[in-house]
Parts: structure tokens; sequence; C-alpha cells
């Protein structure tokens, strides 16, 4: 292999590398959205069960 040959190589497995810790930065992200939302959907249930204790208490 000649030497312009083993740079373009070493070129792409390094470009190969840079888009897998793109993607992998990206699944994170999409994770840190994932536990947000059910984050918001365990305090929407909480609130609900807020509103169903206090709907059933006399006054």
């Amino acid at each position: 292999m000649s030497t312009q040959q083993k740079e373009h190589k070493k070129l792409m497995e390094e470009a190969r590398l840079h888009l897998l810790k793109t993607k992998t930065l990206i699944i994170e992200a999409q994770m840190q959205i994932m536990k947000m939302k059910a984050s918001a959907l365990k305090a929407r249930i909480q609130a609900l069960k807020n509103l169903s204790v206090i709907g059933h208490i006399e006054l």
C-alpha cells in the first residue's frame, strides 16, 4: 500500500470513529429527553392522584 493510500485509510478510520462518537452523543441526548419526559409523566400522574384525593375530601 502506498503512503497516500495508508493516509487515506487512516483518515477514513478517524472519520468513522468521529461518526460513531457523534451517534453516541445523539443517543445519549435522546435518552436524557426520554428521562425528562418520563419524569414529567410521573409528575402529571402524581398531580392527578392528588386531585383525586382532594376530590374525595368532604369539606
